[in-house]
């Protein structure tokens, strides 16, 4: 039987045949880690002296939940990609990179457990149907692709100056009494969308897990705490510089893997899978003009696809949530981008990790930036 990915119309006359093809050449997924506890409590937050009980892995670990939802998306890869992966695991076709963050490690260990179970010779204990599979990782503060904890002092800068800008200011004045409110109910000094993304994130978990949240929630969360933690997803990307410093690296390692697996495909791995943060996936969307202002669940994924197509080369983009998959349509193209073309709308804002290291310190005055905090991370 032809396989799905490799649908061939012959028109043959007399000697000569003319093919038409639909095969599937490389695929990327980059997802979110999996439901996790909250990375820390808020200072008046009613279930601090029970957290241990109610999250016993830990502040920011995965959760049960968690690998059990990268679980079933390992197995839905393998159904969907099924007659494009190999049967077997093998080191030539996939190449996995993660986050070094436990959760995100932990959470595409049990990706691959769905998506590539031992058979045959590769069983190697009958009562544990798991294999390990090599996952690849760098230090925080040497990572510009997935944690983004390699910092680009221009970035900062470029940040900073936006937080100084009318439009930044505007928008904190219509927000300053959600941020004095939940400061005053958290304890905390909540000033910025990031530390309100924090508290929102908390209240999440806390729903998620069949907790009663305190009364004075209700005026705010989630109707008004929502759409400013949506916001901070976006801001370090919102223009062209910022995005190109944030998420260029990260957007020029995926357009490489898919150029290297069509103009190498003797020795070019064939499916690349990252593991990474919200962060990853909202300031990538943003920066490819794609992101429709909602907060990446756990275990959503971003997924590029090449394609051979009537023998041309085009580009697909989706976004999974835990329930659908949906196409993404970069602006100023169609959904099967052609590669030169999708190489032309990403080239403003694509840079190689050693040009970025050099753009990012290069002419900064380090002394005089402030290295923020994430408190999502």
């Amino acid at each position: 039987m032809a396989s799905k990915w490799l649908i061939a119309g012959l028109l043959c006359f007399n000697i000569f045949i003319f093919c038409d093809t639909n095969e599937l050449i490389s695929v990327v997924t980059i997802f979110r880690h999996g439901n996790r506890a909250p990375n820390f409590l808020y200072t008046t937050d009613p279930y601090k002296e029970m957290a241990s009980e109610i999250w016993p892995e830990g502040f920011a670990e995965l959760t049960k939940v968690g690998k059990n939802q990268h679980y079933r998306l390992g197995k839905w890869l393998r159904q969907r990609y099924n007659d494009f992966l190999p049967e077997k695991y093998t080191n030539k076709f996939l190449y996995v990179l993660s986050s070094n963050v436990d959760r995100c490690l932990m959470s595409v260990s049990s990706n691959l457990a769905g998506l590539f179970p031992p058979r045959g010779y590769q069983i190697w204990n009958e009562e544990l149907p798991w294999q390990p599979i090599p996952i690849h990782t760098k230090p925080q503060t040497q990572d510009a692709l997935l944690f983004a904890g390699k910092q680009c002092f221009k970035h900062i800068r470029l940040l900073q100056e936006f937080h100084n800008s009318t439009t930044y200011q505007n928008f904190y004045k219509e927000n300053k009494f959600i941020f004095d409110y939940v400061s005053n109910h958290t304890g905390m000094e909540v000033r910025d969308p990031d530390y309100l993304t924090a508290i929102h994130d908390i209240l999440t978990i806390e729903s998620k897990a069949n907790l009663t949240l305190p009364e004075w929630t209700k005026l705010v969360y989630p109707r008004h705490t929502l759409p400013i933690a949506v916001y901070s997803f976006s801001i370090p990307a919102l223009t062209p510089e910022l995005a190109r410093l944030k998420s260029g690296p990260l957007i020029d390692y995926i357009a490489s893997f898919l150029e290297n697996s069509l103009y190498n495909p003797e020795t070019a791995h064939k499916f690349l899978m990252m593991s990474g943060h919200d962060t990853t996936l909202s300031f990538l969307l943003t920066s490819l003009g794609i992101f429709d202002n909602s907060w990446p669940e756990y275990a959503s994924s971003v997924i590029f696809e090449l394609w051979n197509k009537a023998n041309d080369s085009v580009v697909n983009i989706y976004f999974k949530n835990s329930t659908d998959l949906y196409p993404l349509q970069l602006p100023q193209c169609e959904f099967d981008c052609q590669l030169n073309k999708f190489q032309k709308i990403i080239e403003p804002i694509r840079v190689n990790e050693a040009e970025w290291e050099k753009e990012c310190v290069r002419g900064e005055n380090i002394e005089n930036i402030v290295v923020p905090k994430d408190p999502r991370l």
